[in-house]
């Protein structure tokens, strides 16, 4: 993976598939750059539809925990994820 390719391609925003495993265990993998891991290491907010989840934080895979409930909402699976000013929007 090219430098920042993670950034740029959360800046625009893309949409991907949720896979079993994060179905299953209630996490979302966001990032694996080390752009993106400096950038929001200090914890940032999850906007889903209208809710926030305030004080968020990556692990070392490059995921967070949401919880099964919240990912169980997505119709077919599929989330478009974007990155705004520390924060983070899933539709």
């Amino acid at each position: 993976m090219g430098k920042k390719q993670g950034l740029n391609n959360l800046t625009k925003g893309f949409q991907r598939e949720l896979t079993q495993s994060e179905l299953s265990r209630g996490y979302l993998f966001i990032s694996k750059d080390k752009e993106v891991i400096e950038l929001l290491k200090e914890g940032f907010n999850v906007f889903i539809d209208k809710v926030q989840l305030k004080n968020k934080k990556l692990d070392n895979s490059g995921r967070t925990v949401l919880g099964k409930q919240i990912l169980s909402k997505f119709k077919d699976n599929r989330v478009k994820i974007t990155l705004k000013n520390n924060s983070i929007s899933i539709n």
